[in-house]
């Protein structure tokens, strides 16, 4: 794939840092679709006696740093949502919320525990 903008090539661990880095920088009040901040409070959980106190996506055993790996790995939304179909697309927004945040520092989620 080439680059628009200078002509360069671009691979898929390119693809990659370049789709963080687009993450990292948008305003989470867009990256909502809906003009609000995308929230994980209430979606991720911490609770010592599931997978030793891992954030998880509420009712699951399903961590965040899990999921996240999946989508490392190349997985799309639909392939998630079908091989866990106890998640929704509101629970993989919830998963990179929390992450943006628990990055973030400032006070974010790596700072205070999920509630």
């Amino acid at each position: 794939m080439r680059n628009a903008t200078c002509g360069h090539s671009i691979g898929s661990g390119d693809l990659t840092v370049l789709a963080l880095w687009a993450w990292e920088s948008a305003p989470l009040r867009y990256l909502s679709g809906r003009g609000n901040p995308l929230e994980w409070r209430g979606q991720i959980v911490v609770d010592p006696e599931v997978l030793q106190g891992k954030p998880v996506v509420q009712g699951t055993r399903l961590a965040v740093d899990f999921i996240l790996g999946l989508y490392a790995a190349g997985w799309t939304d639909a392939q998630i949502l079908e091989g866990y179909p106890q998640l929704g697309p509101a629970s993989l927004r919830a998963v990179f919320a929390y992450a943006a945040e628990a990055l973030g520092g400032e006070g974010g989620a790596s700072r205070r525990r999920a509630v």
